[in-house]
């Protein structure tokens, strides 16, 4: 399976480097990654491997694979969570990546 890369960015603030902000464009990534894994599927293609989460910050990386407490996560909408819960599941893994 070839990795497929899809550039995030944060638009209208200047919170575009904060964990927070690379947190909410990791969970769209997981998002579309677990789409595409999905339409694959429905197309007749077969899936073996588990689709890997490439994320150039290592905050977030970190999170996902080891949920520890900052400032910010404590009290999180519900969809930071999801790469994290993806992780878990072993529905995605994540690896951090340079830009």
């Amino acid at each position: 399976m070839q990795a497929v890369k899809l550039h995030g960015q944060a638009k209208g603030n200047d919170r575009g480097n904060c964990p927070e902000a690379e947190f909410i464009a990791a969970s769209e990534g997981a998002i579309k990654l677990l789409w595409l894994k999905r339409l694959l599927g429905e197309l007749g293609g077969k899936v073996s491997e588990v689709p890997t989460l490439y994320v150039d910050n290592a905050s977030v990386v970190k999170l996902a694979k080891n949920p520890e407490f900052h400032k910010w996560s404590k009290h999180g909408e519900v969809r930071y969570y999801f790469v994290r819960e993806c992780y878990q599941d072993g529905r995605i893994g994540v690896e951090h990546i340079d830009e």
